[in-house]
């Protein structure tokens, strides 16, 4: 997959026009969004290439939730490699080790023009996030662009306000990484399988749901001609990269949406075989909003976030209705992922 999609194409245009403003002495932050395995990540990545290409400093880091508990761990990271940072004496709060920092970055800038790079930074120490979004007020007459990527995705448990929340307008460019379509998909696997059917393309699009990170684990898992047929269970992968990654994007969601998650599933096993579980009535059917109240009893949450949620799945690709009128998973083959690991008796409860 190492062609880049057409929903990707513009960010990398943006970030390029926007690096070429900060080395005119004109930054800015952009602010790259989008649901867990969108390819943000990826995006930055070629930032980073772009800039060292023209001759742009770099400053990177990888937030982590190991981070939280440690102040100024992102901006720590970030200020590794610069040299004078290792004489730097720090003070004793927050508000002078922050202006302290700031000092060194914007001396560090002044030699060369900078790109800083911050991943995920949803997940960066509350220190450091106040940090970033104070650093961001004042690089519009630098030549530094500040590129940070944040998850943005409806779940159950609502979000933290995000980098951007308190900033204006005009110091941000944001972008929401939008899901593949399904002819960008057929792309995406037509350049990794240029010899595959119409019917193995179009499941592995339904399969992967929209989303880059899990069409690149299943033709990671399908390999060269190892499946004729998309497989409808995980057991069937070998290394095992699509349910990793089913299990990756569910924690990234956190444990109340990954509960709602798998009680749908749980549920679309059932219409599958014909069994109307845990439905009203013992119907087979319901309208929208009875369904959410099903979920949210089955996993103990409130039943308009499960509404939220459904739609916004639908949205992405993950759901899509049945005849009936049910959300249900894109694929067999995803649904099954996401009740990997779920006890038998728990799963059918």
């Amino acid at each position: 997959m190492s062609a880049t999609p057409p929903e990707h194409r513009d960010a990398t245009r943006l970030l390029a026009a926007e690096a070429a403003w900060a080395r005119a002495g004109a930054g800015r932050l952009v602010l790259l969004r989008g649901a867990t395995g969108t390819g943000r990540t990826t995006v930055l990545e070629g930032a980073v290439t772009d800039a060292l290409a023209h001759g742009m400093r770099v400053l990177r880091a990888r937030c982590s939730p190991r981070d939280q508990a440690v102040p100024y761990a992102t901006v720590l990271q970030l200020m590794a490699p610069v040299p004078e940072f290792g004489d730097t004496a720090f003070a004793g709060d927050e508000r002078a080790n922050a202006e302290l920092f700031r000092r060194v970055l914007h001396s560090y800038a002044d030699r060369a023009p900078l790109l800083i790079a911050v991943d995920d930074v949803h997940r960066a120490d509350p220190a450091s996030h106040r940090w970033l979004v104070e650093s961001a007020r004042h690089v519009d007459r630098l030549r530094i662009l500040l590129v940070a990527t944040e998850r943005s995705q409806y779940d159950v448990d609502p979000p933290a306000p995000g980098l951007t929340h308190t900033l204006s307008p005009a110091l941000v460019r944001t972008l929401t990484l939008a899901p593949l379509t399904a002819n960008s998909a057929a792309e995406l696997v037509r350049s990794a399988h240029p010899d595959a059917p119409a019917p193995w393309i179009d499941d592995c699009v339904r399969a992967g749901a929209g989303n880059p990170l899990l069409l690149r684990a299943l033709l990671d898992d399908l390999g060269a001609g190892r499946h004729p047929t998309v497989p409808r269970t995980s057991a069937a992968l070998y290394p095992g990269a699509y349910p990793a990654a089913v299990s990756w994007w569910l924690d990234s969601a956190g444990p109340a949406t990954g509960e709602v998650a798998r009680a749908l599933a749980a549920l679309d096993e059932g219409w599958d075989e014909g069994t109307p579980r845990d439905l009203p009535s013992g119907r087979a059917t319901c309208p929208a909003d009875e369904l959410a109240a099903v979920i949210a009893e089955l996993a103990g949450v409130d039943a308009a976030r499960v509404t939220g949620w459904l739609t916004a799945m639908s949205g992405l690709g993950v759901l899509r209705p049945d005849p009936d009128g049910r959300p249900r998973y894109a694929h067999p083959l995803l649904r099954d992922a996401v009740l990997t690991g779920v006890p038998a008796a728990r799963d059918r409860k």
